[in-house]
């Protein structure tokens, strides 16, 4: 059954303004309005297969299809436009949809709380799964005392005065913008929540239906495992030991990127000498490689450098073949006279490019993210 939270409709000015942006954060860039008419057609990218944020808008962000949370989390295409590379400011006027698992009790992502003890009246915290306990995983959303229509958003969701909300899935409404030193939900003014089997899932591969198990899923840990900051293991060596056995049990892709727990450890320079003791695997697509000295210099279209300098110190991996977001590609080292690089090398094998391989190899700061680096073992899985 769905249920509505406030029925009133209305942009106004945020209610304050929360921590300081960060230097890629542009405020001065303009402020999309989802339902307007402004031209959205300059910034283009990788928005779900769309080329410009015009197409992908015609399609996410309508109460009826909202914008997929992990578009909002850092990685996502959304949180690049708008945190990473500053273009635009802000989306007005859209619907993005998660389950209630949290508060933040301070002025940062990073102070996020999971359950409803001692919550807050300011803000909740949504996720894609209902028993998520990475905080990176989390998506802010600002509930405001003013104008009338925000408040009664506040006073329907907070978690202080309405525990009864927590694992409550949400659809709601607002503008995406610079909030809690990460994207969020700000100026919240619509929403809804769902009783009993929602409509809307952002994670209908899980269901609770004891009857029916969803089936085992590789890159999640056991069952038994403890929970912890690292997928659910309590350490780096813990996190290693799990995917280190075989490329058919391979570390989650997700972690690498910026936001998982693998990425803000070795990124930030954190327990290195932890992360690069032992290999582990991990699989993706080829899609290309980087010419120069950081992420900004990759290249996925290995035709254009044909007949010019080209380089073959690395590979690119991301989950999907045909991605061209650097954000979402992970790079692999192929050192010389390794057998990787004589097998992957894309100056000898541009054909390689779309083929999904494993990789065992030492966890490192590679172009400033995480990397595998000194690989060991690799299998070629489809050609």
């Amino acid at each position: 059954m769905l249920l509505i939270l406030a029925g009133c409709r209305r942009i106004g000015v945020p209610e304050e303004e929360t921590g300081t942006a960060g230097s890629n954060y542009n405020k001065e860039a303009p402020v999309v309005d989802r339902d307007g008419e402004e031209d959205t057609g300059n910034v283009s990218g990788s928005f779900r297969g769309y080329e410009t944020l015009a197409d992908y808008l015609e399609v996410y962000g309508s109460v009826d299809n909202p914008i997929p949370l992990e578009d909002v989390l850092p990685g996502g295409c959304l949180y690049r436009v708008i945190i990473r590379e500053g273009v635009i400011s802000g989306i007005e006027n859209c619907w993005v949809t998660g389950y209630v698992v949290g508060f933040i009790n301070g002025t940062t992502w990073k102070k996020t709380v999971f359950g409803a003890t001692d919550a807050v009246a300011s803000n909740v915290v949504l996720a894609a799964k209902v028993d998520e306990t990475d905080m990176a995983r989390c998506f802010p959303v600002q509930l405001a005392q003013s104008p009338a229509d925000m408040k009664e958003i506040r006073e329907a969701l907070n978690l202080k005065d309405n525990p009864d909300m927590l694992g409550k899935l949400v659809c709601l409404a607002g503008s995406l913008t610079y909030y809690m030193h990460t994207l969020g939900l700000t100026q919240t003014y619509n929403g809804y929540y769902y009783d009993g089997n929602p409509e809307v899932d952002p994670q209908p591969d899980e269901p609770d239906n004891p009857d029916n198990p969803a089936p085992d899923d590789p890159d999640d840990p056991e069952p038994d495992t403890p929970s912890g900051p690292y997928h659910g293991y309590a350490s780096p060596s813990t996190y290693i030991t799990a995917f280190s056995q075989s490329y058919d049990k391979p570390a989650p892709f997700e972690d690498f990127l910026e936001g998982g727990c693998v990425y803000e450890d070795v990124a930030h320079g954190k327990k290195l000498t932890e992360w690069k003791k032992r290999p582990l695997w991990l699989r993706g697509f080829i899609v290309g490689y980087v010419y120069g000295t950081e992420m900004a210099d990759a290249v996925f279209d290995v035709s254009e450098l044909q007949g010019k300098s080209f380089s073959n110190t690395n590979v690119l991996i991301a989950e999907r073949a045909d991605e061209t977001d650097y954000y979402r590609c992970l790079p692999i080292e192929l050192p010389n006279r390794s057998q990787i690089r004589k097998a992957l090398d894309l100056k000898q094998h541009p054909e390689l490019v779309g083929t999904e391989v494993a990789v065992k190899g030492q966890v490192e700061k590679y172009f400033s993210v995480a990397g595998i680096k000194s690989p060991s073992q690799h299998v070629i899985l489809s050609e």
